[in-house]
């Protein structure tokens, strides 16, 4: 200890400790492959940056997905006026050319077009991708149209989520246009046709209680 009047003390002292060559890393806890879904949809991903890109793609491709890449708005618009229809879009909000607010409101634009193709496309689900979370920015998103928010970077667990809602709506779709053609050919009968139909019925329980 040294010390001096009106001044204040130094105090030394060792302690004993082992040298470390780096800290351990954080353990990270990925979801299982046994928890991912199966989500068998059709995705574009409108995305300017490449390792988004190939960071989304490898994540769609985890969750069962098809997909197709835009690199911004513009390109997205061709692509959906392509051959094959999404069922889901996932729109970057800060791209060169045309922005994903602008791209979602011409595709909401298309409504009103008597292109029957526009006009099923202007109802498609678009999730908002983008790196700042605030209220305002979260916002804008839903003025421009868009159904949901996706932070960046993008989570597995949390585009599983999102995707997951529009996975059972379609297939709850399926499941009623399926019904519906089923319905649709059925047989109309006439009274007359019933009463005829109800009689062979009887006539057939007849023969094959028939111990002959």
């Amino acid at each position: 200890v040294e010390s001096t009047l009106g001044e204040g003390s130094i105090f030394h002292f060792t302690a004993p400790l082992s040298p470390v060559n780096s800290l351990p890393a954080a353990p990270i806890s990925p979801l299982s492959k046994s928890k991912l879904n199966k989500l068998d949809l059709t995705v574009l991903v409108a995305e300017d940056n490449s390792v988004n890109r190939k960071i989304i793609g490898s994540q769609l491709g985890q969750l069962g997905c098809r997909f197709t890449m835009a690199v911004d708005g513009e390109e997205a618009l061709n692509v959906l006026q392509g051959t094959v229809t999404p069922d889901v879009i996932l729109m970057d909000c800060h791209m060169p050319k045309l922005d994903g607010w602008e791209t979602t409101k011409r595709i909401r634009r298309w409504a009103s077009e008597s292109n029957p193709i526009r006009r099923k496309i202007s109802s498609l689900p678009v999730v908002a991708l983008t790196a700042a979370a605030l209220p305002e920015e979260r916002n804008r998103c839903m003025e421009a149209g868009m159904n949901e928010f996706i932070s960046k970077p993008v989570k597995l667990a949390e585009l599983m989520r999102v995707l997951q809602t529009y996975s059972i709506d379609r297939n709850r779709a399926e499941t009623d246009d399926d019904n519906n053609s089923r319905t649709k050919s059925l047989p109309i009968l006439s009274p007359s046709n019933r009463k005829e139909a109800a009689s062979s019925v009887q006539n057939n329980e007849t023969t094959s209680d028939d111990p002959s």
